[in-house]
């Protein structure tokens, strides 16, 4: 039986409903819904301030739907504030900032990483995500499919 723990914001939420709250707004962010994906990350925020996941959802509500400067300010002012040294967040501003035409400060970032252990799963995940990112972008009717349908076309 998985119990339910109070989280930061004092709610009862288990983790499978944080996994699932969290699955629904990355699928939100990624079929264009920003503000339903803002919503449920900002719950999620409010709820796990000390974790990055509802930081990058915010960002990626954003970057979907063509507003990197928020998934900037949104990974620089909350995400990082709170999570100063977490590498997947600062993985996630260098995107942000490339695509808000920022490649200078995108490059010093991604140089500064180079000597960190970022581990194949985090590098792993970080590519299907932009590759997703990259499919919704240019408006390809491919976004709507499940991320398996895309990877399996892909990969074909």
């Amino acid at each position: 039986m998985t119990h339910a723990r109070k989280d930061e914001a004092g709610s009862d939420l288990k983790p499978t409903d944080i996994r699932l709250l969290a699955a629904i707004g990355f699928a939100s962010a990624r079929a264009g819904l920003a503000e339903q994906s803002r919503t449920i990350f900002e719950g999620l925020a409010s709820a796990r301030p000390q974790s990055a996941f509802p930081y990058i959802g915010l960002a990626l509500a954003n970057l979907c739907v063509g507003e990197p400067e928020n998934a900037v300010a949104i990974l620089r002012n909350r995400g990082l504030s709170n999570l100063p040294d977490d590498v997947e967040l600062r993985i996630w501003l260098a995107l942000a900032l490339k695509y808000s035409g920022q490649s200078a400060h995108a490059a010093a970032i991604c140089k500064s990483l180079q000597g960190e252990e970022a581990g194949p799963e985090l590098l792993e995940k970080f590519n299907q995500a932009l590759a997703g990112l990259v499919i919704v972008a240019s408006g390809d009717s491919r976004a709507q499919q499940p991320a398996s349908a895309r990877l399996a076309a892909a990969t074909s």
